[in-house]
């Protein structure tokens, strides 16, 4: 499983440095939660993981069995990412 290197990556890359406190604050989330999984202490349910795909515009299997740190980062305007919703 690569989620908490993939995590820790797409918040840092994808979203252009995003604070651990900026990123806990948008998925509702409180900080020590989010280190946690980025450290691999934990693991979210799957509705948070799903909202976390949702929110880097990746599918859930990405998210949570491919390493992306390789990858191409697309980094979506944020006026695209609305959308997602209504799709």
């Amino acid at each position: 499983m690569f989620f908490n290197k993939n995590l820790r990556y797409l918040r840092r890359h994808q979203k252009n440095g995003l604070s651990q406190a900026q990123m806990a604050q948008q998925l509702r989330i409180s900080r020590a939660a989010l280190v946690s999984y980025e450290n691999g202490h934990a693991e979210p349910n799957l509705a948070l993981l799903n909202g976390m795909a949702r929110f880097f515009a990746v599918s859930l299997e990405e998210l949570v069995n491919e390493d992306l740190s390789g990858q191409p980062v697309l980094r979506m305007p944020e006026a695209c990412t609305g959308r997602q919703e209504e799709i």
